[in-house]
């Protein structure tokens, strides 16, 4: 409902602690904390805000212990691996992360490679320095 009205031309101010869904539904959003506004701006500008951080998804076509291995020694702000996935939270710049995953796919082959960048809660972690929202507008 919140999507057609928006489509039909009608602005929407939405608020909200559920960080996913402000992310979702609004093209513009203000980071509210105490009756002020930290940071507004699209998902992009919040993003350039923040630090670089990324967040990359890989599967290895064949897992094992040398693969794991390989991404010991990657600088990660977070490592977690799930039924052969990892989830990885970086900082750097895409291009970095690309030719570091390449150099590793040429040595240990993938099934699976995702990057994208800091999501709103990420971003919220990162101005806020991990507090709680009061809200989210857009």
């Amino acid at each position: 409902m919140i999507r057609d009205a928006a489509r039909d031309g009608r602005a929407i101010l939405l608020t909200t602690q559920l960080l996913d869904e402000a992310e979702a539904l609004c093209d513009r959003l203000a980071l509210v904390r105490a009756g002020t506004i930290a940071a507004a701006g699209t998902l992009a500008e919040l993003r350039a805000r923040a630090r670089p951080l990324l967040r990359m998804t890989l599967a290895f076509a064949q897992s094992g212990p040398d693969a794991a291995a390989a991404l010991a020694g990657w600088p990660c702000e977070e490592r977690v691996e799930s039924e052969g996935e990892w989830r990885l939270t970086v900082t750097g710049s895409e291009n970095e992360w690309i030719a570091r995953v390449a150099e590793l796919a040429a040595r240990h082959p993938l099934s699976r490679f995702e990057l994208s960048g800091a999501d709103l809660e990420q971003i919220f972690v990162e101005i806020y320095g991990g507090h709680s929202p009061t809200g989210v507008a857009s």
